[in-house]
């Protein structure tokens, strides 16, 4: 019984040299500072984001927090004040502007524009992706067309033509997220 490796001794030290030599010229086309390693220029991406914002849009006022041992009232949250940190950050190189989702349900803003005051404030910063959560189905695909319609279509107001980023969206052919079925 033949119990040899089906490549002969020859072949097999063809096939390293072969690879070696592949490995050697990969590590040739990245570059290399002198030691060997490869070198590339570095960037710098600076990322902001927000999600959950769940269609609170108003600040909450009044809200009472114990800074060093004092009860201060304060007010928290609003768009308003998403808006003013982004636009504060907008000379900052590379900046990358994300909302991770969740972005619609959770106040009468909601229950009165379906989403379509959120889109509203949400292209008063014009972020550069929008990655819906699980909250923006939660009145169907129908609602949340609308919502990404008002949130990149110009005719629907969406000046910034914000993209929507999702690799797990699968919507059933006929509904308004697939109408032809696409």
């Amino acid at each position: 019984m033949n119990t040899s490796h089906p490549l002969s001794s020859a072949r097999r030290l063809a096939a390293w040299s072969a690879l070696g030599a592949a490995a050697l010229v990969l590590t040739a086309c990245g570059g290399s500072d002198g030691d060997g390693a490869p070198s590339f220029k570095a960037i710098e991406l600076n990322i902001a984001h927000i999600n959950d914002h769940h269609s609170q849009l108003d600040a909450f006022a009044g809200t009472e927090l114990t800074l060093d041992g004092v009860a201060t009232q304060v007010e928290l949250g609003g768009f308003a004040r998403q808006t003013a940190v982004f636009k504060a950050l907008a000379g900052t190189p590379n900046l990358l502007k994300l909302h991770a989702g969740d972005a619609i349900t959770g106040s009468l803003y909601y229950t009165f524009f379906k989403g379509k005051a959120d889109a509203q404030m949400m292209n008063s910063i014009c972020f550069d992706a929008f990655v819906p959560g699980n909250h923006e189905f939660d009145d169907g695909d129908g609602v949340f067309k609308g919502f990404l319609d008002a949130l990149a279509d110009p005719a629907n107001g969406g000046n910034c033509k914000t993209p929507t980023v999702s690799a797990n969206i699968v919507p059933q052919a006929g509904t308004p997220l697939a109408p032809a079925g696409a």
